[in-house]
């Protein structure tokens, strides 16, 4: 599975659509869904919540992706 950045980057692409928005319909500020594309923010549970809704994801999709690129399983950091 892709981290939670090319999920979303794949999905603007795929919808021909832009991080502008995305953010509009997400409800989140442009600036924030640019930082989180780029890697320089994480995304919290709220906000990735309201990705995946904007998105028409299953919930829980995105926070899948952030774990597994952080090395983590269930939420757990992988040992």
């Amino acid at each position: 599975m892709a981290n939670l950045s090319e999920v979303v980057r794949q999905w603007i692409s795929d919808h021909e659509r832009t991080q502008s928005y995305l953010a509009r319909r997400a409800g989140l500020n442009e600036s924030y869904v640019s930082m989180i594309l780029s890697g320089q923010r994480k995304p919290g549970r709220r906000a990735i919540g309201k990705l995946e809704l904007a998105m028409g994801l299953p919930p829980g999709t995105l926070e899948a992706a952030q774990a597994q690129a952080n090395g983590s399983v269930n939420g757990e950091v992988a040992k």
